[in-house]
């Protein structure tokens, strides 16, 4: 086991979460223990935090930490598929989210869900045709969507501030 890791032989690069090293025989966690970790990390945010939207990919499993009563996205959290490390997802989460330890508002709101999916789906017809916005949820500075053709195929983010977009690799 590498320093301070639950699973595995993986290690984190100092400093940068999401980057790591693995042994050529490791394997992944499991989804429940993923599901486990993604628990313990959702305490930090309160008592009241529902996981949403869980999903894998090669590299680690996905969710949305969600306030349960105001059903208004918290953080993006990824899970380490090789170690089990449980983190904020870097990107919009980290640079947007003016509630936990993002730059902060830029000015007023200037695009609502609405006007965001919209932004969305005119950027989704030159980066990948055909595709659509399947699913949205906001979050402090920023919405997300998961967008796909007949399934979800990637997510992509938009700031309520300048309207950029972020896709989620």
């Amino acid at each position: 086991m590498g320093p301070g890791m639950m699973y595995g032989s993986g290690y984190s690069i100092a400093g940068c979460p999401g980057m790591a090293t693995y042994s050529p025989v490791s394997l992944p966690i499991s989804q429940r223990d993923a599901l486990r970790n993604l628990e313990n990390f959702s305490s930090r945010y309160g008592a009241n935090v529902r996981i949403e939207d869980f999903m894998i990919f090669s590299n680690n499993y996905y969710a949305d930490l969600v306030d349960a009563s105001s059903d208004l996205g918290l953080v993006e959290v990824l899970v380490d598929r090789y170690n089990g490390n449980t983190y904020r997802e870097p990107g919009p989460n980290a640079m947007w989210d003016v509630r936990y330890g993002g730059r902060g508002a830029l000015g007023e709101q200037r695009y609502d869900l609405v006007v965001a999916q919209n932004v969305s789906e005119v950027f989704l017809n030159g980066y990948l045709s055909g595709s659509r916005v399947m699913r949205s949820k906001a979050f402090p500075g920023y919405y997300t969507f998961d967008f796909g053709r007949s399934e979800i195929d990637g997510m992509l983010s938009v700031n309520y501030y300048t309207g950029d977009i972020w896709v989620h690799t």
